[in-house]
């Protein structure tokens, strides 16, 4: 991996860390206690994912095994990030039950990345 790519994935985890974990915090905070948590549990998830995806993005030579879990672990932050904002906003749910929505639905969003496909598409579409 070259520099440029270490450092895009890196400035763009934080991105979404920061993006994501505020956005979180402020949609969830006039209903929930411990809305903080929830904001940096998601944004971690999102930083993750962002740093993931974009380093599996500007590797060329990455087999689709690693691209597939790549989707996954990109799967798992959006489906987690849904569960618990809308297990907040939707569903009325406290801290602790929107978290277990948010593996729940994460769960289910990196098996369902992982078994659509992803990873397998053509070399042409690798970013260079």
């Amino acid at each position: 991996m070259s520099a440029k790519a270490a450092v895009l994935a890196l400035v763009s985890g934080l991105t979404a860390f920061l993006g994501i974990g505020i956005a979180t915090t402020v949609i969830t905070g006039p209903m929930v206690e411990f809305e903080l948590l929830l904001g940096l549990l998601t944004g971690t998830f999102a930083g993750l994912v962002a740093t993931v995806a974009v380093s599996i993005a500007f590797t060329p030579d990455s087999p689709p095994g690693r691209r597939r879990a790549a989707g996954a672990v990109t799967g798992f932050g959006a489906g987690f990030f849904v569960g618990v904002v809308g297990g907040v906003v939707v569903a009325h749910l406290g801290t602790i039950q929107s978290i277990g929505a948010g593996l729940a639905l994460g769960i289910v969003g990196a098996y369902a990345v992982s078994r659509s496909g992803f990873g397998t598409a053509p070399e042409s579409d690798v970013v260079e």
